[in-house]
């Protein structure tokens, strides 16, 4: 039976017996949506705590509203309360810098999941909403596998039908596929460019973002960088990829090579980035308009609200067009079979092997650092991080990962890290899906004859980084990602449906490494700030207990 969402709008006035009302209609419509329980609990305590806010600040007696329902097949809770601008950032502030409510600062950058409140302000109204997702007939992995399935015994039956009768169905598959890329085409460049731009506007000011820069996301985007790197070193030392040797860094030509892309990262106009889909130009992009909108403040406060809608219309697309994934996986596998492309099938098996072999490493390495760097048994750390990893590899989700309670009470990472950095965290760090970038590229540049020279690999180096920063993480995210690295790495247009179904494979173990490795660098960064409980790491049933 469909769960979904029943139709309800409620006007009362706010008091402490209100809120509860509220509350209680709240988790009564997530129930509706088949939302999970813990999710539950945590979107009732940020309405709860939100709404008590607005109680303090606004007196009570002030009109609220409550609504839930379905629009365009989508499930939501609203509820409004009219008044003066009173932002969760404002609720922050008065409850301390690293208080209690330091995750609902930043669920902004977690709007994509669908899941997190977001906050907004229109006509002297304040206004949070929630969009719980429905819940699907069939899991994720069960829907890859039939599709994968499919394709193959499909694809071998239309082998066996007249010439004909192959070419009205490749007639009529092709142009449906190259269709939905470009749908991708057409979301992908302004989905990096918004991602990037309310990402570093929903820091909040530019203190902030100065310590995180510093901090968190300085030293995330090195480790990030320095995986990508060691990964690409270990594949071409190997052997497994050629490495054109005609165009080594001690020529005169490659310094100029990645002198002249440097130099490039600022666009001559604002319209080509978008049309080129250039990822450097748009992040630099995004990241100046985020920094502008963040020095004007309250000035510039309706481009930031249109900027935050036009976030959420394009994630609303990528949400739509994430349904499609197993349309995707069979229409590519299909029709690379169908084409007699088995040379191409051989490269997307070996994209998909050297991408979960390389991720898994990434997941076991980082452990093991946390280990050596913690003397804790590598059996017990994996043990304590392998419940995350589970729901990672099932969903290719990292939206209703139970990382926070498995940060506090299992890796003892203190309440304000965890509420300051999961957050910024599953955004921004993605060792796994640079992995996977970094290892499609690879192989789409060797089926399509492209010359893998040293400068062509750093600037794969730096383009898998950056954009794996920017990738959705929802299913399906990396999707948009490998338009704009064909675009960036000039690799044949024909090798892209290849490209985004070994993709939307390798997202399952991604997920799993992305949640798990930025499990391990709290630990880590946790300990270098002195905010580590070991005992509580280094045990094996560690004791429930209050905030750490």
């Amino acid at each position: 039976m469909r769960q979904t969402i029943r139709g309800r709008r409620e006007e009362i006035a706010l008091s402490a017996a209100a809120i509860d009302r509220i509350s209680a209609w709240t988790v009564e419509a997530l129930e509706q949506a088949g939302t999970d329980k813990k999710e539950q609990i945590r979107l009732r305590l940020a309405v709860e705590e939100l709404l008590g806010f607005w109680l303090r600040r606004l007196g009570p007696e002030t009109r609220c509203s409550f609504r839930a329902g379905t629009r365009l097949r989508r499930h939501y809770i609203e509820i409004r309360v009219a008044g003066e601008k009173l932002t969760p950032a404002d609720m922050l502030e008065e409850e301390g810098e690293y208080g209690e409510y330091g995750e609902y600062l930043y669920s902004n950058l977690l709007s994509q999941t669908m899941l997190a409140p977001v906050y907004d302000y229109r006509d002297g109204v304040n206004r949070v909403t929630i969009n719980p997702p429905k819940r699907a007939a069939m899991d994720q992995f069960s829907q890859m596998f039939l599709a994968i399935a499919a394709a193959v015994l499909l694809g071998a039956a239309a082998k066996q039908l007249p010439v004909g009768v192959q070419a009205a169905v490749d007639g009529t598959l092709t142009p449906l596929f190259d269709t939905l890329v470009g749908v991708l085409g057409l979301i992908s460049s302004p989905m990096l460019f918004l991602t990037i731009c309310w990402g570093v506007f929903s820091i909040g000011d530019i203190a902030t973002l100065g310590r995180i820069g510093r901090v968190v996301m300085g030293r995330m985007a090195a480790v990030t960088a320095a995986i990508v790197t060691a990964a690409c070193a270990v594949l071409m030392v190997s052997g497994l990829f050629p490495l054109d040797a005609s165009f080594q860094m001690d020529g005169a030509g490659a310094p100029a090579q990645i002198y002249a892309l440097l130099l490039a990262v600022v666009p001559k106009d604002i319209m080509t980035p978008f049309q080129q889909g250039d990822a450097l130009q748009l992040i630099f992009l995004g990241v100046c308009a985020g920094l502008a909108l963040l020095v004007l403040g309250d000035k510039a406060s309706a481009v930031a609200d249109l900027v935050n809608q036009l976030n959420g219309l394009v994630d609303f697309l990528m949400g739509a067009v994430g349904k499609l994934i197993p349309a995707f996986v069979f229409l590519s596998i299909f029709s690379t079979i169908t084409t007699e492309s088995f040379g191409e099938m051989g490269g997307a098996v070996k994209c998909i092997l050297l991408g979960t072999v390389g991720n898994f490493l990434c997941f076991f390495l980082y452990a093991a650092a946390v280990c050596a760097r913690q003397k804790i048994s590598l059996a017990l750390m994996l043990k304590k991080l392998f419940p995350d990893f589970i729901k990672g590899i099932s969903t290719a989700s990292s939206a209703f990962a139970s990382d926070h309670e498995s940060c506090r009470e299992q890796l003892g990472i203190a309440r304000s890290i965890c509420n300051f950095a999961i957050p910024l965290g599953r955004v921004i760090f993605m060792p796994g899906t640079a992995i996977g970038f970094l290892v499609t590229t690879l192989c789409m540049a060797e089926n399509g004859g492209v010359a893998i020279t040293v400068p062509w690999l750093l600037i794969n180096i730096l383009v898998c980084s950056l954009i794996s920063m920017a990738a959705p993480p929802i299913p399906g995210g990396t999707m948009t990602c490998c338009t704009i690295l064909f675009a960036q790495m000039g690799l044949p247009e024909e090798l892209l449906p290849l490209a985004i179904g070994v993709n939307l494979l390798l997202e399952f173990p991604m997920t799993a490494v992305n949640l798990t490795c930025l499990q391990s660098e709290l630990v880590l960064a946790s300990a270098q700030l002195g905010m580590l409980d070991g005992e509580r790491l280094r045990s094996a049933n560690p004791q429930k207990t209050g905030p750490l």
